[in-house]
Protein backbone atom coordinates (compact mmCIF):
# COMPACT_ATOMS: atom_id res chain seq x y z
CA UNK A 1 0.00 0.00 0.00
CA UNK A 2 1.34 3.47 -0.76
CA UNK A 3 2.16 5.70 2.14
CA UNK A 4 0.04 8.16 2.81
CA UNK A 5 1.74 12.16 2.64
CA UNK A 6 1.91 12.36 6.70
CA UNK A 7 3.89 9.25 6.70
CA UNK A 8 6.61 10.28 4.59
CA UNK A 9 6.98 13.55 6.66
CA UNK A 10 10.24 14.57 7.80
CA UNK A 11 9.36 17.48 9.49
CA UNK A 12 9.29 18.32 13.50
CA UNK A 13 5.16 17.74 13.46
CA UNK A 14 3.20 14.68 15.07
CA UNK A 15 0.71 13.30 13.50
CA UNK A 16 -2.55 11.54 15.30
CA UNK A 17 -6.15 10.00 13.89
CA UNK A 18 -4.54 9.42 10.17
CA UNK A 19 -2.94 12.47 9.84
CA UNK A 20 -6.48 14.39 10.62
CA UNK A 21 -5.23 16.10 13.82
CA UNK A 22 -1.76 17.00 14.51
CA UNK A 23 0.39 19.68 16.42
CA UNK A 24 4.26 20.53 16.13
CA UNK A 25 7.20 19.26 18.06
CA UNK A 26 8.09 22.38 19.25
CA UNK A 27 6.43 23.02 22.53
CA UNK A 28 2.76 21.09 22.80
CA UNK A 29 3.15 21.95 26.67
CA UNK A 30 2.78 25.30 25.65
CA UNK A 31 -0.83 24.82 24.08
CA UNK A 32 -2.08 22.59 27.20
CA UNK A 33 -0.76 25.83 28.79
CA UNK A 34 -2.99 28.04 26.61
CA UNK A 35 -6.04 26.03 26.41
CA UNK A 36 -6.22 25.55 30.09
CA UNK A 37 -6.34 28.92 30.87
CA UNK A 38 -8.82 29.59 28.15
CA UNK A 39 -10.60 26.81 29.75
CA UNK A 40 -10.40 27.82 33.32
CA UNK A 41 -11.07 31.61 33.21
CA UNK A 42 -14.45 32.09 31.94
CA UNK A 43 -15.45 28.51 34.21
CA UNK A 44 -14.26 30.78 37.39
CA UNK A 45 -16.02 33.44 36.10
CA UNK A 46 -19.41 31.31 35.75
CA UNK A 47 -19.16 29.71 38.54
CA UNK A 48 -18.48 32.98 40.77
CA UNK A 49 -20.29 36.01 39.13
CA UNK A 50 -23.13 34.41 37.09
CA UNK A 51 -25.54 33.75 40.50
CA UNK A 52 -25.82 37.33 41.07
CA UNK A 53 -26.27 38.09 37.16
CA UNK A 54 -28.87 36.02 36.91
CA UNK A 55 -30.74 36.64 39.80
CA UNK A 56 -29.70 40.50 40.11
CA UNK A 57 -29.62 42.32 36.39
CA UNK A 58 -30.05 39.77 33.72
CA UNK A 59 -29.44 35.78 31.88
CA UNK A 60 -27.83 38.06 28.97
CA UNK A 61 -24.54 38.15 29.79
CA UNK A 62 -24.40 34.59 30.80
CA UNK A 63 -25.17 33.61 27.23
CA UNK A 64 -22.65 35.84 25.31
CA UNK A 65 -19.79 34.30 27.95
CA UNK A 66 -20.85 30.94 27.43
CA UNK A 67 -21.58 31.63 23.30
CA UNK A 68 -18.10 33.35 22.28
CA UNK A 69 -16.20 31.15 25.07
CA UNK A 70 -17.10 27.54 22.91
CA UNK A 71 -16.69 29.38 19.72
CA UNK A 72 -13.33 31.08 21.12
CA UNK A 73 -12.04 26.97 22.23
CA UNK A 74 -13.56 25.62 18.98
CA UNK A 75 -11.37 28.48 16.79
CA UNK A 76 -8.63 27.61 18.73
CA UNK A 77 -8.42 23.90 19.03
CA UNK A 78 -9.28 24.02 14.96
CA UNK A 79 -6.47 26.48 14.34
CA UNK A 80 -3.68 24.39 16.80
CA UNK A 81 -4.90 20.77 15.15
CA UNK A 82 -5.21 21.35 11.95
CA UNK A 83 -2.92 21.46 8.75
CA UNK A 84 -1.93 24.60 8.22
CA UNK A 85 -0.73 24.31 4.43
CA UNK A 86 2.60 22.11 4.61
CA UNK A 87 3.58 21.59 1.08
CA UNK A 88 4.68 17.77 0.81
CA UNK A 89 8.44 17.06 -0.05
CA UNK A 90 10.67 16.35 -2.63
CA UNK A 91 8.03 17.65 -5.38
CA UNK A 92 9.14 18.32 -8.67
CA UNK A 93 12.22 18.19 -10.21
CA UNK A 94 15.43 18.61 -8.88
CA UNK A 95 17.16 22.54 -8.25
CA UNK A 96 18.52 24.46 -11.31
CA UNK A 97 22.28 24.07 -10.93
CA UNK A 98 24.56 27.30 -12.73
CA UNK A 99 28.31 27.79 -12.32
CA UNK A 100 29.85 28.49 -9.46
CA UNK A 101 30.59 31.95 -8.22
CA UNK A 102 33.74 30.93 -6.81
CA UNK A 103 36.48 28.55 -7.65
CA UNK A 104 38.65 26.84 -5.21
CA UNK A 105 41.95 28.03 -3.98
CA UNK A 106 44.39 26.88 -7.37
CA UNK A 107 41.99 24.93 -8.64
CA UNK A 108 42.46 22.08 -6.84
CA UNK A 109 38.58 21.25 -5.79
CA UNK A 110 36.21 21.20 -7.83
CA UNK A 111 33.48 23.69 -7.19
CA UNK A 112 30.35 22.65 -6.19
CA UNK A 113 27.60 23.98 -8.37
CA UNK A 114 24.98 26.67 -7.26
CA UNK A 115 21.63 26.31 -7.15
CA UNK A 116 19.81 28.66 -9.30
CA UNK A 117 16.71 30.46 -8.68
CA UNK A 118 13.70 30.39 -10.84
CA UNK A 119 11.60 33.26 -12.18
CA UNK A 120 7.77 32.50 -12.48
CA UNK A 121 6.08 35.15 -14.37
CA UNK A 122 2.69 35.97 -12.89
CA UNK A 123 -0.38 38.50 -13.64
CA UNK A 124 -1.37 40.91 -11.11
CA UNK A 125 -4.89 41.15 -9.46
CA UNK A 126 -4.40 45.13 -9.42
CA UNK A 127 -3.13 46.71 -11.99
CA UNK A 128 -1.86 49.51 -9.57
CA UNK A 129 -3.57 52.33 -10.88
CA UNK A 130 -1.22 52.93 -13.66
CA UNK A 131 -1.52 51.23 -17.07
CA UNK A 132 2.46 52.23 -17.86
CA UNK A 133 3.78 49.59 -15.19
CA UNK A 134 1.87 46.86 -16.71
CA UNK A 135 -0.60 43.80 -15.65
CA UNK A 136 2.34 41.30 -15.36
CA UNK A 137 5.39 40.87 -12.79
CA UNK A 138 8.08 37.99 -12.21
CA UNK A 139 8.72 36.40 -8.46
CA UNK A 140 11.75 34.24 -7.46
CA UNK A 141 11.22 31.13 -6.51
CA UNK A 142 13.82 29.62 -4.30
CA UNK A 143 14.63 26.35 -3.78
CA UNK A 144 14.51 24.94 -0.25
CA UNK A 145 17.23 22.54 0.66
CA UNK A 146 15.64 21.02 3.70
CA UNK A 147 12.33 20.08 1.75
CA UNK A 148 13.81 20.09 -1.91
CA UNK A 149 11.24 21.83 -3.67
CA UNK A 150 10.99 25.56 -5.17
CA UNK A 151 8.74 27.40 -2.73
CA UNK A 152 5.78 28.78 -4.76
CA UNK A 153 4.68 32.37 -4.31
CA UNK A 154 3.76 33.27 -0.46
CA UNK A 155 5.19 30.47 0.93
CA UNK A 156 8.20 30.37 3.36
CA UNK A 157 9.96 27.78 5.42
CA UNK A 158 9.01 27.29 9.35
CA UNK A 159 12.37 26.74 11.25
CA UNK A 160 10.39 25.73 14.69
CA UNK A 161 8.04 23.04 11.99
CA UNK A 162 10.81 22.60 9.96
CA UNK A 163 8.54 22.67 6.84
CA UNK A 164 7.38 24.97 3.98
CA UNK A 165 4.19 26.31 4.68
CA UNK A 166 1.66 27.60 1.90
CA UNK A 167 0.62 31.56 2.89
CA UNK A 168 3.12 31.08 5.92
CA UNK A 169 1.40 34.10 7.99
CA UNK A 170 3.72 32.96 11.62
CA UNK A 171 4.33 30.29 13.71
CA UNK A 172 2.23 30.80 16.51
CA UNK A 173 3.72 29.68 20.08
CA UNK A 174 0.92 29.75 22.21
CA UNK A 175 -1.00 27.40 19.49
CA UNK A 176 2.17 25.52 18.87
CA UNK A 177 1.36 25.11 14.69
CA UNK A 178 2.29 27.28 12.01
CA UNK A 179 -0.53 30.05 11.09
CA UNK A 180 -1.13 29.81 7.28
CA UNK A 181 -3.53 29.47 4.26
CA UNK A 182 -5.41 26.89 5.74
CA UNK A 183 -5.83 28.06 8.97
CA UNK A 184 -5.84 31.57 9.28
CA UNK A 185 -9.83 31.92 9.03
CA UNK A 186 -10.14 30.15 12.30
CA UNK A 187 -7.23 31.78 13.70
CA UNK A 188 -9.14 35.43 13.21
CA UNK A 189 -11.99 33.98 14.25
CA UNK A 190 -10.11 32.52 17.25
CA UNK A 191 -8.96 36.16 18.12
CA UNK A 192 -12.40 37.60 17.29
CA UNK A 193 -14.02 35.76 19.68
CA UNK A 194 -11.73 35.88 22.55
CA UNK A 195 -11.43 39.80 22.38
CA UNK A 196 -15.47 39.31 22.14
CA UNK A 197 -15.08 37.16 25.47
CA UNK A 198 -13.22 39.20 27.54
CA UNK A 199 -14.74 42.60 26.42
CA UNK A 200 -18.24 41.10 27.47
CA UNK A 201 -16.78 39.48 30.98
CA UNK A 202 -15.67 43.12 31.82
CA UNK A 203 -18.67 45.02 31.08
CA UNK A 204 -20.89 42.11 33.05
CA UNK A 205 -18.34 42.66 36.21
CA UNK A 206 -18.54 46.47 36.09
CA UNK A 207 -22.47 46.26 35.99
CA UNK A 208 -22.29 43.85 39.02
CA UNK A 209 -20.00 46.33 41.06
CA UNK A 210 -22.05 49.17 39.41
CA UNK A 211 -24.91 47.45 41.01
CA UNK A 212 -23.62 46.20 44.20
CA UNK A 213 -22.32 50.00 44.78
CA UNK A 214 -25.68 51.51 43.85
CA UNK A 215 -28.60 49.02 43.87
CA UNK A 216 -31.69 49.76 42.50
CA UNK A 217 -33.68 47.05 43.48
CA UNK A 218 -33.66 44.87 46.84
CA UNK A 219 -32.73 41.80 45.30
CA UNK A 220 -29.24 43.62 43.85
CA UNK A 221 -28.18 44.90 47.44
CA UNK A 222 -26.52 42.96 49.81
CA UNK A 223 -25.83 44.05 53.21
CA UNK A 224 -21.94 43.66 54.72
CA UNK A 225 -21.15 45.04 58.10
CA UNK A 226 -24.70 47.27 58.19
CA UNK A 227 -23.61 48.80 55.05
CA UNK A 228 -25.89 48.17 52.15
CA UNK A 229 -24.01 51.27 49.40
CA UNK A 230 -20.55 52.37 48.08
CA UNK A 231 -18.27 51.36 46.18
CA UNK A 232 -15.55 50.08 49.33
CA UNK A 233 -18.82 48.01 50.20
CA UNK A 234 -18.88 46.45 46.81
CA UNK A 235 -15.51 45.38 46.66
CA UNK A 236 -15.98 43.85 50.48
CA UNK A 237 -18.90 42.04 49.13
CA UNK A 238 -17.40 40.82 45.81
CA UNK A 239 -13.46 41.10 45.96
CA UNK A 240 -13.24 38.35 42.75
CA UNK A 241 -15.19 40.81 40.76
CA UNK A 242 -11.60 43.19 41.07
CA UNK A 243 -9.53 39.94 39.95
CA UNK A 244 -11.21 39.23 37.29
CA UNK A 245 -11.66 42.58 35.74
CA UNK A 246 -7.63 43.57 36.43
CA UNK A 247 -6.88 39.93 34.35
CA UNK A 248 -9.54 40.91 32.20
CA UNK A 249 -7.65 44.21 31.57
CA UNK A 250 -3.93 42.07 31.31
CA UNK A 251 -5.63 39.64 28.82
CA UNK A 252 -7.31 41.95 26.86
CA UNK A 253 -4.47 44.95 26.31
CA UNK A 254 -2.31 42.02 23.90
CA UNK A 255 -4.89 40.46 22.54
CA UNK A 256 -6.40 43.90 20.98
CA UNK A 257 -3.33 44.66 19.80
CA UNK A 258 -3.07 41.42 18.38
CA UNK A 259 -6.65 41.59 16.64
CA UNK A 260 -5.44 45.02 15.14
CA UNK A 261 -2.81 44.19 13.76
CA UNK A 262 -3.79 41.37 11.95
CA UNK A 263 -6.85 42.96 10.82
CA UNK A 264 -4.69 45.62 9.18
CA UNK A 265 -3.02 43.06 7.68
CA UNK A 266 -5.84 40.92 6.61
CA UNK A 267 -7.26 44.62 4.87
CA UNK A 268 -3.88 45.54 3.14
CA UNK A 269 -3.74 41.07 1.96
CA UNK A 270 -0.60 40.64 3.60
CA UNK A 271 1.22 38.67 5.94
CA UNK A 272 3.51 38.82 8.93
CA UNK A 273 6.58 37.50 6.98
CA UNK A 274 5.25 39.67 4.36
CA UNK A 275 5.24 42.84 6.57
CA UNK A 276 8.14 41.99 8.48
CA UNK A 277 10.33 41.36 5.33
CA UNK A 278 9.10 45.11 3.67
CA UNK A 279 10.27 46.47 6.86
CA UNK A 280 13.56 44.83 6.84
CA UNK A 281 14.33 44.60 3.13
CA UNK A 282 12.26 48.01 1.89
CA UNK A 283 10.47 45.61 -0.74
CA UNK A 284 8.47 43.23 -1.27
CA UNK A 285 7.86 41.51 -4.96
CA UNK A 286 7.98 44.42 -6.60
CA UNK A 287 6.67 47.06 -4.55
CA UNK A 288 9.05 48.92 -3.10
CA UNK A 289 8.71 51.41 -0.04
CA UNK A 290 10.58 54.98 -0.17
CA UNK A 291 10.86 55.88 3.40
CA UNK A 292 11.23 59.44 2.11
CA UNK A 293 8.24 59.44 -0.09
CA UNK A 294 6.75 62.34 2.35
CA UNK A 295 10.00 64.36 1.60
CA UNK A 296 9.28 64.21 -1.68
CA UNK A 297 5.62 64.05 -3.55
CA UNK A 298 4.35 66.77 -0.95
CA UNK A 299 2.82 69.60 -2.00
CA UNK A 300 5.01 72.07 0.26
CA UNK A 301 8.19 69.97 -0.61
CA UNK A 302 7.38 70.18 -4.77
CA UNK A 303 6.54 74.52 -3.80
CA UNK A 304 9.94 74.95 -1.99
CA UNK A 305 11.91 73.02 -4.54
CA UNK A 306 10.53 75.16 -7.47
CA UNK A 307 11.02 78.30 -5.14
CA UNK A 308 14.74 77.56 -5.18
CA UNK A 309 14.67 76.72 -8.50
CA UNK A 310 13.37 80.03 -9.91
CA UNK A 311 16.14 81.75 -7.56
CA UNK A 312 18.88 79.80 -8.46
CA UNK A 313 18.10 80.57 -12.21
CA UNK A 314 17.96 84.05 -11.24
CA UNK A 315 21.60 83.68 -10.85
CA UNK A 316 23.35 81.44 -13.31
CA UNK A 317 23.63 81.90 -17.31
CA UNK A 318 20.47 80.35 -18.82
CA UNK A 319 22.31 77.52 -20.41
CA UNK A 320 22.59 76.35 -16.77
CA UNK A 321 19.77 77.02 -15.76
CA UNK A 322 17.38 74.57 -14.29
CA UNK A 323 14.39 73.46 -15.81
CA UNK A 324 11.43 73.49 -14.45
CA UNK A 325 8.00 72.01 -15.11
CA UNK A 326 5.81 73.61 -17.65
CA UNK A 327 2.25 72.93 -17.13
CA UNK A 328 1.27 71.24 -20.26
CA UNK A 329 4.20 68.55 -19.13
CA UNK A 330 2.19 65.33 -19.51
CA UNK A 331 1.70 64.19 -15.73
CA UNK A 332 4.36 62.10 -13.91
CA UNK A 333 3.73 58.31 -13.84
CA UNK A 334 2.04 57.08 -11.36
CA UNK A 335 4.07 54.84 -8.24
CA UNK A 336 3.06 51.19 -7.13
CA UNK A 337 1.84 50.92 -3.81
CA UNK A 338 0.68 47.26 -4.43
CA UNK A 339 1.98 44.35 -4.47
CA UNK A 340 1.04 41.94 -7.12
CA UNK A 341 -1.70 39.64 -4.89
CA UNK A 342 -3.30 43.09 -3.46
CA UNK A 343 -6.64 44.84 -4.71
CA UNK A 344 -7.35 48.25 -4.20
CA UNK A 345 -10.26 47.38 -2.06
CA UNK A 346 -9.65 46.60 1.33
CA UNK A 347 -13.10 44.06 1.06
CA UNK A 348 -11.79 42.42 -1.92
CA UNK A 349 -8.48 41.78 0.00
CA UNK A 350 -10.16 40.27 3.25
CA UNK A 351 -12.51 38.29 1.08
CA UNK A 352 -9.34 36.89 -0.63
CA UNK A 353 -7.60 35.99 2.73
CA UNK A 354 -10.35 34.81 4.86
CA UNK A 355 -12.39 32.85 1.83
CA UNK A 356 -11.43 30.29 -0.77
CA UNK A 357 -8.77 31.90 -2.35
CA UNK A 358 -9.11 33.84 -5.91
CA UNK A 359 -6.65 33.58 -7.89
CA UNK A 360 -6.11 29.83 -9.37
CA UNK A 361 -2.65 30.38 -10.38
CA UNK A 362 -1.19 31.14 -6.87
CA UNK A 363 -2.08 27.63 -6.13
CA UNK A 364 0.70 24.88 -5.52
CA UNK A 365 0.64 23.09 -9.04
CA UNK A 366 -1.31 25.14 -10.79
CA UNK A 367 -1.19 24.92 -15.03
CA UNK A 368 -1.31 28.83 -15.33
CA UNK A 369 2.54 29.16 -15.13
CA UNK A 370 4.25 25.65 -15.30
CA UNK A 371 7.25 25.44 -13.82
CA UNK A 372 10.55 26.02 -15.58
CA UNK A 373 12.18 22.99 -17.02
CA UNK A 374 15.38 22.22 -14.77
Amino acid sequence: MRPRGYESDQGRTYYFCGGRVQTSKDAPWVLVLTLGFLLAGPACWLAWESPYLCRAVSLAPIVLVVYFWISAVAAMLRTALTDPGILPRNVGSGPDLGPPDRRGPFDIDTPALEVKDREEPLERVDDGGCSILGNSTTITRRWCTSCRLYRPPRCSHCRSCDNCVDGLDHHCVFLNACIGRRNYTTFYAFLCHTMALLLTILASTICKLYFLAAPTRAEQAQTRGGVRTGFVHALQVSPQSAVFFFLGIVWLIPTACLWVYHTWLLLHNRSTVEQIRLESTNQLYDMHRDTNEWMTQSLCARSCSRFSARVRNLFVAPEYATPLPSKDAPPRPGRRTRGPFQFRSSLKNARQVLGYPLQARYLVGSPTHPAAPP
